[in-house]
């Protein structure tokens, strides 16, 4: 009798401390299968993933300024600047994730809701060592176009036949923006290494920007004054590209300590007009015609008091990385 008692007693009151290690246990028994299949843990490797994309962050600003960097005519600031293009290459950091200690299971049901192609995700390594690859075209929100004008126009006759600078504002409009992403871990040396996917990058399409350009200048003898309407339209891209002399089509952070010619890809396309352009001066009493009209006059107005010119000018450029700017017009 005194037996069954304290088997009842056992049974009615257990000392919690016993299931605790059972649980500890179980979830040990798993980790060591893990470690089994991939000497790193899935926590290690999501935390790899959130360090490299965090690195990322610190050369976004040198990548865009490298693709994008091209002298657009009446621009004063860098494309890469106008076009906010150093906040846009960090949106990479929406594949950051939250928590590194989740079950992988967990990880990919977060990157399905939002959208995230799963290119890999295990612990086991596959035949080229990614243990973890991820992709997404981010359409990135409309956004507002502000530019300041000169010093250069871009146009000759401007920049190299008359003396001071037009001066004014461009305004305009950026249309949704692609973010093109891909990124992802593969094991080199028995370590997650993070990587970013060959041709990853940003794209901008049919930007477009008006505003008006004025300023005092000296043609030859004569104070001018200028005045005319800027009517811009340009495409612009910046992609990353694998250095190596034997490329994986992986893009490491290492790689952009190298020249970043070596590394980044772009190209900014477009076209510019300067249109309605009125030139108006005090002419001498010898003076019969314009000094050295500028290609495209369609009118020349003179009278006793002033003489004005009407013209209008195109240009189109193209330039890509590595490359010069080229112009026709």
């Amino acid at each position: 009798m005194t037996y069954s008692i304290r088997s009842l007693s056992f049974g009615l009151n257990p000392r919690p401390a016993r299931r605790t290690p059972f649980r500890n246990n179980s979830r040990l028994n798993l980790l060591r299968l893990e470690d089994r299949l991939n000497p790193d843990g899935s926590a290690d490797i999501f935390s790899k993933l959130n360090e490299g994309l965090a690195a990322w962050e610190q050369v976004a600003a040198q990548v865009g300024e490298e693709g994008l960097k091209s002298e657009v005519p009446f621009v004063r600031d860098s494309v890469a600047a106008v076009l906010k293009a150093d906040e846009k290459l960090r949106e990479f950091a929406q594949a950051r994730i939250a928590d590194v200690q989740a079950l992988p299971a967990s990880v990919r049901e977060w990157f399905v809701r939002n959208g995230w192609n799963i290119n890999r995700l295990d612990l086991t390594p596959d035949a080229t060592g990614r243990v973890m690859e991820v992709s997404k075209k981010i359409v990135l929100p409309f956004t507002a176009l502000f530019a300041a004008i000169g010093p250069k126009t871009g146009f000759s006759y401007f920049d190299n036949r008359i003396r001071g600078d037009l001066t004014g504002r461009l305004f305009g409009a950026i249309p949704p923006a692609i973010l093109d992403v891909t990124v992802g871990l593969d094991i080199r040396d028995s370590q997650p290494a993070f990587y970013i996917g060959e041709g990853s990058g940003l794209i901008f399409k049919n930007m477009s920007a008006a505003g008006t350009a004025a300023g005092e200048l000296g043609i030859g003898a004569l104070t001018v004054q200028v005045r005319g309407n800027v009517e811009l339209k340009a495409d612009a891209a910046v992609r990353l590209r694998d250095p190596d002399l034997n490329p994986d089509g992986r893009v490491r952070i290492a790689d952009f300590d190298r020249p970043l010619v070596e590394v980044v890809r772009g190209d900014v396309t477009g076209s510019v007009k300067f249109k309605d352009v009125k030139l108006t001066a005090k002419p001498s009493p010898r003076m019969r015609t314009w000094p050295t009209l500028p290609p495209g006059t369609t009118v020349c107005t003179w009278r006793r008091s002033s003489a004005s010119v009407a013209a209008s000018f195109a240009r189109s450029w193209t330039r890509s990385t590595p490359g010069s700017l080229g112009s026709s017009g």
